[in-house]
């Protein structure tokens, strides 16, 4: 019998990212050029809108005209011939409707509460069904001003209490035509509905180390139940557009990462117990799979990682393997040595045929 002993050691992939460029509107030096008058009257109307609260009913609507002024000149121009109408719309108006405000913080808080169900006006309400929060804001009026009381600074808290009817109007009313829906304030509202759950997916997922991932794990089954939910929402949501930021892809393919990490930890046990895994959160390593997913598969992602992070104890641990191997008796393998580098250092290997 033959026995080699061997470094076992798993492929070094490629560490690839790939860096997207904004997008940002075409032909605005012609917009501004052309449509001056128009642009003019745009712009006083924006600075008389203030960052810290949304503009109400009247103030938004008299932005909206002059900016669909402003459209209605440049649609015109040669620069956009050819172009859809978002196109001159994202070169012509501002996202007034859309845009986060320092007061909206108080909004999400409130989505908060409500998603935790420990309030009465809350208790019925459902993960799986996502929109049901504008019902609660419309018919629990007061439970939701009792549950802002407490988690809104002050300011915003009288804001919401003076302009409540109005304010939730604008955030629950669903715009029928496309035009409209570019910048109404619903498309925040709605968002706000994801970006809840995806708190949430990140919370848990802080809480499960990397040697943990496996699909009978519970608490992993309840983070891949979120991952779904909170999919569904960005889907639903008609209000939304480039929609494409990293939480979203960790999100898409968590069920993809924990099957593959399940598939791992199956042939190579000894991997779960690696101090390495047992106490890197699953949200640190997932964090950086994602990223390198935008230009590779997940399985080379998670085995590049898992080897960025364990090399020692992957080096350590496979010093001690042994490998048997018998060859035809014909063969006349001699010593075969070779050298290789950890930590600056030449380490010298020898595999050794013997006939034992």
């Amino acid at each position: 019998m033959f026995k080699l002993v061997l470094i076992c050691l798993s492929p070094l992939l490629v560490n690839s990212y790939v860096h997207r460029s904004a997008s940002y509107p075409i032909c605005l030096s012609e917009t501004n050029n052309a449509c001056q008058e128009e642009m003019k009257k745009k712009n006083e109307t924006l600075a008389r809108i203030s960052y810290y609260y949304p503009p109400l009913t009247d103030s938004l609507k008299n932005y909206t005209e002059q900016c669909r002024d402003v459209m209605e000149c440049a649609s015109g121009l040669e620069c956009f011939k050819g172009k859809p109408q978002w196109e001159i719309f994202r070169t012509s108006c501002d996202d007034v409707g859309t845009r986060s405000y320092y007061f909206d913080t108080c909004i999400y808080q409130i989505l908060k509460k409500i998603y935790s169900n420990d309030h009465n006006c809350t208790a019925g309400f459902s993960f799986e069904n996502l929109f049901t929060a504008d019902t609660i804001f419309k018919k629990e009026k007061q439970c939701v001003l009792n549950i802002g009381q407490r988690v809104c600074k002050t300011d915003d808290f009288n804001f919401l209490q003076n302009n409540y009817d109005e304010l939730i109007e604008l955030y629950t009313n669903n715009p029928t035509s496309g035009i409209d829906r570019w910048d109404h304030p619903s498309g925040k509202f709605y968002m706000m509905h994801c970006d809840v759950l995806r708190s949430d997916f990140v919370q848990k997922s802080v809480g499960i180390m990397v040697s943990s991932v496996n699909q009978e794990n519970v608490n992993v089954k309840k983070l891949l139940e979120i991952a779904q939910i909170t999919q569904k929402c960005t889907h639903k949501s008609p209000f939304v557009y480039g929609n494409s930021n990293y939480y979203n892809i960790w999100i898409k393919y968590a069920q993809t990462i924990v099957a593959v990490m399940t598939n791992v930890f199956k042939h190579r046990p000894t991997l779960s117990q690696y101090q390495c895994l047992t106490s890197l959160k699953s949200y640190d390593f997932f964090r950086e799979v994602v990223q390198c997913m935008d230009a590779g598969n997940v399985k080379k992602c998670v085995w590049f990682f898992i080897n960025l992070y364990c090399q020692e104890e992957i080096m350590a641990d496979s010093k001690n393997q042994t490998v048997t191997w018998a060859p035809h008796k014909e063969s006349n393998v001699p010593d075969v040595s070779f050298s290789m580098f950890k930590n600056n250092q030449r380490h010298k290997f020898v595999f050794t045929v013997s006939n034992n």
